[in-house]
């Protein structure tokens, strides 16, 4: 007899077919049941898989609502580390068990399960060994060993008495395993701590936005509204007030004001509008009124928790490490300002915040400590270290300590014709842009690669589908904030001329090639996406790679037209490129149209 574990939901749907093979059909109930429970949905729905197929198909949808909820995925890996598999015919009550064990975990007392480290620190380690007692900011660079010098720190805190949380969830399940037990996504610790006080507990799911008509029913909107450049109808207006919220929840401020307006709203009535929308719905969602067809999500819940100074987390944790410090949220900011009683400690390297662009907040330096250099990258050799301090001298502010590769290490930059095929090895092709990733998986798909890719399909058909419904005139269609502002699609590319915004600017180029058809040709692509350990090369946007690293990475071409954009933040594109070179381990390929960023 197998033993059914909720893990199973979170690993390769490859793997999970062939465990499925092997189960009974009695096992494969059991398993959905467990599912079903996971999630809350109708316990019912495991009676209407009557097939393989049909189980198969829900298995799936279950894996993705759990891999996609950070603070259920938490959850599941929990009880993976303590080795705790539901008990036979008791499936369903897994989420109140979990939430048992995690209420108990933070008052009890244990030693953790992860060994300490056995190596001799070296000086710039042991100086922050020495002072972390005292609330110090590490300055990490690329590959300098953030989480040993955490794992070092929390053996030097106590295990027991300290917190560790990072912004993406990626870094969290390999804490979970190296450094702490205790270790835990920023909207994690919302969940856990601040959701039973929020006043939208009931209705929290994180899954959808509020129903249109449910929302114009409580605030009032007008239909249709005149932005300046074009007239949007009831959907339109239901996202731009949605949109104004969640840029207010994502920022420092305490209050909504005209700041976090979507750039598609020119009208000064139009923009007094929506800001008194969003001003009333936010009243209402807090208010304790608020329906399931409203919903609550983390932003919701995070902005909530930093507005409420009295919830706080346990006192048991004397200590919070905060790592991946550039790309926190302005609440989640807040919240941590909220616990100056405890020891604080900023992990995190100023130059690679990737997220500035939805609403993150780069701390290094904001919570006024004393600074702890990490300069020596166990990654690559001087080469790529070298390559890399080019870079960021180009900053701005320019870094104060020189990024040191290691000597034994042997590192290759080189420069590519981008006229020519890209080269060609197994690694990575890391893109500045979504749309990117399609010329280059088509062109490779077309050469009979196996290839992986790692972006967000549906935010770039979303692109392309309001670029088509711009060129067919069904202006009443357009949701997308850059696209709205546009009444035809001569519009689009003159705009695109003057300002290319990346995203937009290769979606059209995408468009121009593909037509109508372009979603077909992503569709293709994404049905050709080989699970990563199989393929060949894996093409992805520097941001959906954050913290991985490959033999060999390629630097794709639309990096140097982001850049060369006179409209550009070069500070933050600047970070991008650093990111993306310092993924490589041994070669790093570059277009020569960056030459002069070297």
């Amino acid at each position: 007899m197998h033993k059914v574990h909720p893990y199973f939901f979170l690993i390769n749907s490859r793997f999970q077919e062939k465990i499925v093979n092997k189960l009974s059909q009695h096992e494969q109930q059991q398993l959905l049941e467990l599912g079903i429970g996971l999630i809350q949905h109708d316990e019912s729905l495991s009676k209407k898989a009557h097939s393989y197929d049909n189980v198969k198909e829900l298995l799936s949808y279950i894996s993705f609502i759990c891999s996609s909820d950070d603070a259920l995925s938490e959850q599941i890996i929990e009880r993976f580390i303590v080795g705790k598999v539901p008990e036979e015919n008791s499936p369903g009550p897994v989420m109140s068990q979990n939430k048992t064990i995690t209420r108990r975990k933070a008052t009890r007392k244990t030693r953790s399960k992860i060994p300490g480290l056995a190596i001799n620190p070296d000086n710039q380690q042991t100086e922050i060994i020495n002072h972390c007692h005292q609330g110090i900011q590490v300055d990490a660079f690329a590959g300098a060993g953030k989480s040993t010098v955490s794992k070092l720190m929390i053996d030097e805190l106590g295990n027991n008495k300290t917190l560790y949380t990072a912004f993406l969830r990626e870094n969290i399940t390999e804490a979970k395993l190296r450094i702490t037990e205790q270790a835990y996504t920023q909207d994690a610790l919302a969940h856990r701590y601040a959701l039973k006080y929020a006043p939208f507990k009931s209705i929290f799911n994180n899954k959808h936005a509020p129903d249109p008509y449910s929302l114009q029913h409580i605030v009032g909107f007008d239909a249709s509204l005149d932005l300046g450049r074009n007239k949007v109808k009831l959907h339109t207006v239901a996202r731009l007030i949605t949109q104004t919220i969640s840029r207010f929840c994502t920022s420092t401020d305490l209050q909504l004001a005209e700041v976090h307006l979507p750039v598609a709203i020119f009208s000064p009535v139009a923009r007094k509008k929506v800001l008194a929308w969003a001003t009333s719905y936010w009243d209402y969602l807090t208010s304790g009124r608020a329906t399931l067809e409203q919903g609550a999500t983390y932003e919701h819940l995070m902005k909530y928790w930093s507005l409420t100074a009295s919830i706080t987390l346990p006192d048991d944790y004397e200590n919070i490490i905060v790592d991946e410090a550039q790309d926190i949220s302005g609440a989640f900011f807040n919240v941590l300002r909220n616990h100056t009683d405890r020891n604080i400690v900023i992990v995190g390297d100023t130059y690679q915040q990737l997220f500035k662009w939805r609403g993150a907040v780069n701390s290094m330096g904001l919570f006024d400590k004393p600074r702890f250099p990490l300069t020596t990258s166990y990654r690559f050799g001087e080469a790529i270290g070298d390559c890399s301090n080019r870079v960021l001298a180009r900053h701005s502010q320019p870094p104060q300590h020189l990024l040191c590769g290691q000597q034994n290490l042997r590192s290759q930059v080189i420069f590519y014709d981008e006229s020519q095929n890209l080269p060609d090895m197994t690694g990575a092709i890391l893109t500045r842009t979504r749309s990117q990733i399609i010329f280059i998986a088509d062109n490779e798909l077309r050469a009979g690669h196996k290839i992986h890719i790692k972006t967000e399909i549906n935010a770039l058909k979303f692109i392309i589908n309001n670029i088509i419904c711009l060129s067919r005139g069904e202006l009443d269609k357009i949701t997308h904030p850059y696209i709205l502002k546009c009444p035809n699609v001569a519009f689009l590319e003159s705009d695109l001329i003057d300002n290319p915004e990346p995203d937009i600017y290769f979606a059209w180029k995408l468009f121009k090639k593909y037509g109508a058809h372009t979603s077909d040709v992503i569709d293709k692509i994404a049905q050709n996406n080989y699970p990563v350990e199989q393929a060949v090369k894996v093409i992805s946007t520097t941001h959906a790679i954050k913290g991985q690293e490959w033999d060999n990475i390629v630097i794709a071409p639309d990096y140097a037209v982001v850049l060369d954009n006179p409209n550009a933040d070069i500070d933050s594109e600047l970070s991008v490129l650093y990111v993306a070179i310092t993924r490589a381990k041994h070669r790093v390929f570059i277009p020569e149209s960056l030459k002069n960023y070297f």
